[in-house]
C-alpha cells in the first residue's frame, strides 16, 4: 500500500492541486454564506428571543478547532478570517440602515408584492420588517387585503427582500477577499509538492497536521478559532471527492491509519494487521410492478396487500 500511495501522489500531484484549489476556494465561499446567513438572524427574526451578536456568530465556529496549520498558510487563513469578520460586521451595519427598496429581486419568488413594495420601499428595512412581522403576528388587515392575502404578500415581500440582501452581502464580501484566496490556494500548493517530493511518510504527517479528530481543546495551532475552522470531514472531502474509487479506498485506509497512530499514540499501528465487519439490515417495501399480487408469496406482501415488502441483512468485513 505504501508504493502505491507514494505513486499515487507523485503521478496525481498535478491533477490533485488543480481541483483542491477549486475546492478550497468553494469552501471558503460556503463558510461566508453560512456566516452571511447567520449573521442576518435578528433582521429576519426580530421577535425571536435569543438572536446572534457578532460574537455568537464567531464563536459558533470556534467549537472543536480541528486544524493545525503552520507558517504562511496559517497566516492566510488568519487574515482572511479577520477580513471577513470585519466586512461582515460593515455590511451588516449597512443593511440596517438601508431601505426596503435597496433590495429588489431580479424576479420575484412567490406572490407579487408591487403594491406592498411602493407602499414601504422607503421605509428603514429593520424597522419595516419587525413592523411587518408584528402584523402577521396579530393577524392585520393591511392595504385592503384580508388577513390571508396580506400574509401571503408580506411574507413574499420579506422573503424576497431578504434573500436579495443576503445575496448582495455575501457577493460583497467574496469579491473582496479574492486576493486573499488566490494567494491562500497558491501557498496551498507550494505547501502541498514540497511535502509530496518528500514520499508517504510526509504526506502522512502533512495530513495529520491538518485533520485531527481528537476532542480535546488544547491544540498546537497559531490559527485562532475562526470561521476556517475545518473539522476532519472537511479533509477528507478535499483529499477525497475526486479520486477514482481504487484510490479514493487506499487514502481513506491511509488516513485510518495515521489517525489510529495518533489517537492510540502507538506509531507502530497497521490497518493491515485488524479485521471489523458491519452488519446492514434494510427493510425494503416496493409497489408491484410486472409480478402481480396472485404471483407474490403472502410472506411477501404488506398488511394491506398493496406492495411487497422484504427484509435484507448483509455483512461487509476487511
Amino acid at each position: 500500500m505504501a508504493k502505491e500511495v507514494i505513486d499515487y501522489t507523485e503521478s496525481k500531484a498535478e491533477d490533485f492541486l488543480k481541483k483542491a484549489s477549486t475546492t478550497i476556494s468553494d469552501y471558503i465561499d460556503s463558510k461566508i454564506d453560512l456566516l452571511v446567513d447567520k449573521a442576518f438572524t435578528s433582521i429576519e427574526n426580530p421577535l425571536k428571543e435569543g438572536v446572534y451578536s457578532a460574537d455568537d456568530i464567531f464563536n459558533d465556529l470556534e467549537v472543536s478547532l480541528n486544524v493545525r496549520v503552520e507558517g504562511e498558510v496559517g497566516e492566510i487563513l488568519n487574515q482572511i478570517s479577520n477580513e471577513v469578520q470585519a466586512l461582515l460586521l460593515e455590511q451588516i451595519e449597512a443593511v440596517e440602515n438601508s431601505t426596503i427598496g435597496s433590495y429588489v429581486p431580479d424576479t420575484i419568488k412567490g406572490v407579487d408584492y408591487t403594491d406592498f413594495f411602493e407602499e414601504y420601499k422607503d421605509r428603514n428595512l429593520k424597522e419595516a420588517i419587525a413592523e411587518l412581522t408584528a402584523g402577521l403576528v396579530e393577524g392585520r388587515e393591511l392595504l385592503g387585503y384580508s388577513v390571508d392575502e396580506t400574509s401571503k404578500k408580506v411574507n413574499s415581500m420579506l422573503f424576497n427582500t431578504i434573500q436579495e440582501a443576503k445575496w448582495q452581502v455575501k457577493y460583497s464580501i467574496k469579491k473582496k477577499i479574492e486576493g486573499y484566496k488566490e494567494n491562500l490556494v497558491n501557498k496551498f500548493k507550494e505547501t502541498f509538492k514540497n511535502v509530496a517530493d518528500k514520499g508517504k511518510e510526509e504526506v502522512n504527517k502533512f495530513i495529520d497536521s491538518i485533520g485531527n479528530t481528537s476532542d480535546s481543546e488544547v491544540m498546537k495551532t497559531n490559527l485562532k478559532g475562526s470561521f476556517l475552522s475545518m473539522k476532519y470531514t472537511d479533509y477528507l472531502r478535499i483529499f477525497l471527492l475526486f479520486t477514482n474509487k481504487g484510490v479514493k479506498m487506499k487514502r481513506i485506509a491511509d488516513l485510518i491509519q495515521v489517525n489510529m497512530r495518533a489517537v492510540s499514540g502507538s506509531k507502530t499501528f497497521k490497518i493491515s494487521e485488524c479485521s471489523t465487519y458491519m452488519r446492514i439490515e434494510s427493510s425494503i417495501s416496493i409497489k408491484y410492478l410486472f409480478a402481480t399480487k396472485p404471483f407474490m408469496p403472502k410472506e411477501l406482501r404488506t398488511e394491506d396487500g398493496k406492495r411487497i415488502k422484504f427484509d435484507v441483512i448483509l455483512y461487509k468485513g476487511y
